[in-house]
């Protein structure tokens, strides 16, 4: 018996199956953990994909409710992420998943734009679990924000289905800005007749129609997000309306130079400057006639009134020449040319331009149409439209270049991971 073991031991395929015999548990053991590091990489890809959609699905929600309370907006962005985190019902939390807006830490602490979402799972782990006590946990964070997206210099902030934009007649408009509507019309901008549309992008809530008016190159982008009121935070108009004069008349040969002062009414048929400052027009009209000719530099008008049926209107009539433009630097109306109450009850703003006339800077409308037309001699370069609906009509013709000057863009937004 012995001799037949001593000559196993001494036989080549002996020592081969004992030393297979030695090393199977290191391989068996290799594979398993092999087996646990892939499912361990797996749940936690899954995991961190989960808090990425679940953080986005929360900034998504602050966009739409962009016009909504902070305490609103708040819950849902919490609800919008938690919906997202229920997507997946194969993963299993270790303890109870982070919303949050604003984050409390990372780089978009106290951000009410941005929303965190921190997760832990603990995956079951077949061989690691033999020799470790407790779980293993995973853990994943995301963090998305809205942010600015590109520049609008037209923005109609209607947000039922009548057309917030409507383009009919010869209207030529070349912009290298952005056009947009809050209207969920469909269409939501309208291109009528022989008129002709260029921007860098035409968006609205509602559909854009793919259309013949709209140039080669624009991009057309149907049922975005709401845009932002840009001026929505502005002090209320009605808080100008002190000391106010009666309504005036500008006439008569040679220049008058006007300081600012609140009236009931302004029209303007004569040669006028006006020195830097802010005027209010408290009820009735601002009418600057054909026959006038204006100037003044870092100037904003107010158009407000004694209740929402008075709020002032503004008329342009074509032939005038107007050369303004709104105040620069650290000022309350930094970049804002017109600034009408955001109270008045629906009405039409009529802008017609001369070819010797230019307008900078931001005419906000918040609650009240505009009809703009003009002709190509129109120095429009740096002026934006901000309106409840806007109209451009008949002959009119904007200027091509509306890139961002003194700090007066206007944005729309978008969601995007930040961490």
């Amino acid at each position: 018996m012995k001799s037949r073991l001593a000559k196993l031991i001494r036989c080549p395929r002996g020592n081969v199956l004992i030393a297979a015999a030695a090393v199977m548990p290191l391989v068996v053991g290799a594979g398993a953990v092999g087996v646990d590091v892939t499912q361990w990489a797996l749940a936690k890809r899954r995991l961190q994909r989960l808090a990425d959609s679940s953080a986005v699905a929360g900034g998504y929600a602050l966009q739409w409710n962009s016009d909504a309370t902070a305490t609103e907006r708040t819950a849902a962005a919490i609800a919008a992420a938690n919906r997202s985190l229920q997507n997946d019902s194969q993963i299993t939390f270790s303890s109870t998943p982070i919303v949050q807006n604003a984050p409390t830490v990372g780089a978009y602490a106290g951000d009410i734009r941005a929303v965190r979402v921190q997760l832990t799972s603990a995956p079951s782990l077949t061989f690691v679990s033999y020799f470790m006590s407790g779980t293993t946990e995973i853990p994943a964070e995301a963090t998305a924000a809205v942010l600015p997206d590109p520049k609008y210099c037209m923005v109609a902030l209607e947000r039922g289905t009548t057309a917030g934009i409507t383009f009919d007649g010869s209207t030529a408009l070349g912009l290298d800005c952005g056009i947009g509507t809050n209207s969920q019309g469909s269409p939501a901008i309208s291109a009528e007749g022989a008129s002709s549309i260029r921007a860098t992008r035409i968006a609205g809530v509602g559909s854009i129609p793919s259309v013949s008016n709209f140039s080669s190159g624009t991009e057309l982008l149907s049922y975005q997000p709401p845009l932002l009121d840009p001026y929505a935070g502005l002090p209320p108009a009605s808080n100008y309306a002190t000391n106010c004069g009666p309504a005036v008349t500008f006439e008569g040969n040679g220049r008058r130079n006007v300081t600012q002062g609140c009236w009931a009414g302004m029209t303007i048929r004569a040669n006028v400057n006006f020195a830097p400052g802010v005027y209010v027009i408290n009820g009735g009209q601002l009418v600057i006639e054909s026959s006038a000719n204006i100037t003044g530099e870092n100037v904003t008008f107010i158009l407000t009134g004694p209740s929402p049926s008075q709020i002032a209107t503004m008329t342009i009539v074509g032939g005038a020449t107007v050369q303004l433009s709104p105040p620069t630097g650290n000022h309350t109306f930094k970049g804002i040319l017109v600034y009408q109450d955001r109270t008045a009850l629906y009405g039409t703003n009529f802008i017609s331009g001369g070819s010797n006339s230019k307008l900078a800077g931001s005419l906000y409308f918040p609650k009240q149409a505009v009809q703009f037309s003009g002709n190509s001699g129109l120095d429009t370069n740096c002026m934006r439209l901000v309106a409840l609906r806007l109209r451009f009509t008949g002959n009119s013709a904007v200027g091509a270049n509306c890139s961002v000057e003194s700090g007066f863009g206007l944005y729309g937004t978008k969601v995007r991971l930040v961490g």
